[in-house]
């Protein structure tokens, strides 16, 4: 009979103080067809030497020294080497069960048909999932194999895994063989034998943890790996094999949308504080041309006041030069030029002060216009403002509404799904237990009715029996309630924490805004008080203004009284020249530069 070649992979690094447990527990098998493959990550200390002593002696052991990335691509690079039909992996510090265990194996004909062949392994050591001399860990289910890992020193795989199944995930540093596992299942037929294949020696890499990246792609794998419909309901239901992977893929995905809603708020959350800042630095920029647009006013008053009082001081300045060159030769004009000359100097007066209203007149119709053109733009701006914000607070308020909404759907959806589940689950083991019971108790009739007289003592066991199949279905429905009960309360603890915190959260950004909008109108108050002074200041300016006028032309009426005083004290008889360069004087300032001067007296 040809025996199939089985292919043990050992991966090591610096174990020289167990490797020969495992050396010499393959060396001492019955089973004579095994090839040893030792994965040696270049140790430093005796491992070497102890594998080429066996190496040696036992001729079915094959050594590869190099560095490698881990003890599963060690793993990887042992199944690329094996010329076996069938592959097994015993750790460093393991052992095989006994020297029987691969020639049991054989004779019950595991091997003889392409599936996966699995047992049970006795613990050496204590770890967090099984204390020392337990067994691990039975028959396994798909639904077990989610929650838990097989012991791959309890598993033999066909060499066909390598082209359908492929190597070992690196990702995964410490729990790769149970991805691996869950992949093998989607392909291959697990075939159970109650016998201990191995010992596993606690305390290496996988009984420290697990990997977060494999919890985190569990959902997906699975879902890839058996080519799930994530449409599909009945994935969804407890009675399903998939409940536990497909119930975290909807809780990943809820989670993502959580995620994004966040991220979602953040960004609306970023937009209103630019927005905001955008309207601040729109209000400073309408403060600012406000400003400047006074302070430009303010100027142009200033320098029109200042070029008038030059204006005048030079009108009187050339009125005493021409009053003093009047008082040397003005002696023999006759009164028909003074009577023009008044008529002139009223004509300029005249003149002079329509020039000043006008002026005044369209300088306060320019300053209204200005005013009137800050304030529309500033009152379009602030109802622009208040309407942006209406608008993202009302956005913000659909948006929480709706969020509150769908979790309080998704809310009630989770209980009443987990009500049904429950409902079904109850149902189901009631209807289970009264087959039983009804079984049983056929059983104990007829048994009791066969043999009352002679069997009295095994009616007594019978009896003993079911109490304690009822018991134990009892206890087994009380833990199955108890379980499903501690879900629920987990959902909805978690559920209602969720909302408590975006209601928290929401409460905090319509405080926030209401904080900034109180600002908002802190600084539209401070504007409008600063309007109204420049307002005031304005008025008070006008007012001086008005009062240096009055100044001014009181004293040109004086001017005007004392040079007609003059005029009308001296006699016309000293030259005709000396008062034509003032009637020329007054008839440019009065506009009568055409008209033709009047006779000098003989």
């Amino acid at each position: 009979m040809i025996l199939p070649k089985i292919s043990v992979i050992t991966p090591t690094l610096n174990t020289g103080d167990s490797i020969e447990t495992a050396l010499a527990s393959v060396a001492g098998q019955s089973y004579k067809n095994i090839e040893h493959i030792i994965v040696d990550g270049v140790s430093k200390d005796k491992n070497l030497p102890i594998i080429r002593k066996y190496q040696k002696k036992y001729r079915n052991i094959r050594l590869l020294t190099e560095k490698d990335e881990g003890i599963y691509d060690a793993m990887n690079k042992g199944m690329e080497l094996c010329t076996g039909d069938w592959l097994y992996f015993l750790g460093a510090d393991d052992s095989f069960y006994d020297e029987n265990v691969l020639n049991d194996l054989f004779e019950q004909g595991f091997f003889q048909e392409e599936q996966v062949v699995y047992g049970n392994v006795m613990i050496r050591g204590d770890a967090p999932w099984a204390k020392d001399g337990t067994i691990y860990d039975g028959f396994f289910t798909l639904e077990k194999l989610f929650r838990w890992n097989l012991c791959h020193q309890s598993i033999f795989y066909p060499r066909s895994v390598i082209k359908k199944v492929g190597y070992f995930n690196t990702k995964y540093k410490i729990t790769s063989d149970w991805d691996y596992n869950v992949r093998c299942w989607a392909k291959y037929k697990f075939t159970f034998t109650d016998r201990i294949i191995a010992y596993f020696t606690t305390g290496g890499a996988s009984s420290q943890g697990g990997d977060h990246s494999l919890h985190l792609d569990f959902p997906d794998n699975v879902i890839r790996y058996f080519d799930l419909d994530v449409n599909d309901e009945n994935l969804y239901q407890a009675t399903s094999p998939f409940y536990y992977a497909t119930s975290r893929y909807r809780e990943n995905i809820n989670m993502k949308r959580i995620r994004e809603l966040e991220e979602e708020n953040g960004r609306v959350q970023q937009a209103m504080s630019e927005r905001q800042q955008s309207f601040e630095g729109e209000i400073a920029a309408l403060r600012q041309q406000y400003e400047h647009s006074d302070a430009s006013v303010r100027a142009e008053h200033e320098a029109f006041i200042a070029a008038l009082k030059a204006e005048h001081e030079t009108m009187i300045r050339k009125l005493n030069d021409g009053h003093e060159q009047a008082v040397v030769a003005i002696n023999a004009q006759h009164e028909n030029r003074i009577a023009s000359l008044t008529a002139d100097h009223q004509l300029t007066r005249e003149g002079l002060k329509n020039d000043y209203d006008q002026v005044l007149i369209i300088l306060k119709t320019e300053h209204h216009q200005v005013i009137g053109d800050l304030m529309e733009k500033h009152d379009q701006s602030l109802k622009s403002l208040r309407n942006e914000q209406r608008q993202a607070i009302g956005e913000l308020m659909e948006k929480q509404d709706q969020s509150l909404k769908s979790l309080r759907n998704e809310q009630a959806q989770a209980f009443g799904e987990l009500m049904e589940k429950h409902d079904q689950l109850l149902a189901g083991l009631r209807s289970e237990q009264h087959k039983l019971v009804s079984e049983l108790t056929e059983n104990y009739d007829l048994t009791l009715a066969s043999i009352r007289k002679e069997y009295a003592h095994g009616l007594s066991m019978l009896k003993k029996d079911q109490e304690t199949q009822a018991a134990s279905l009892k206890s087994g429905y009380s833990e199955s309630l108890s379980t499903l009960k501690e879900s629920y309360e987990k959902i909805i603890a978690t559920l209602q924490n969720e909302h408590i915190a975006k209601r928290k959260e929401f409460l905090e950004q319509v405080g926030e805004l209401t904080k900034s909008l109180e600002a908002a109108r802190l600084e539209l108050d401070n504007l409008h008080a600063e309007m109204a002074a420049n307002r005031l200041q304005f008025r008070e300016e006008m007012e001086r203004f008005g009062r240096e006028t009055k100044y001014l032309n009181d004293a040109i009426n004086e001017k005007e009284q004392a040079l007609k005083a003059i005029l009308e004290s001296y006699t016309w008889k000293a030259g005709k020249i000396i008062l034509a360069p003032i009637t020329v004087f007054t008839r440019k300032k009065s506009g009568r530069k055409n008209q033709p001067l009047p006779p000098l007296a003989n």
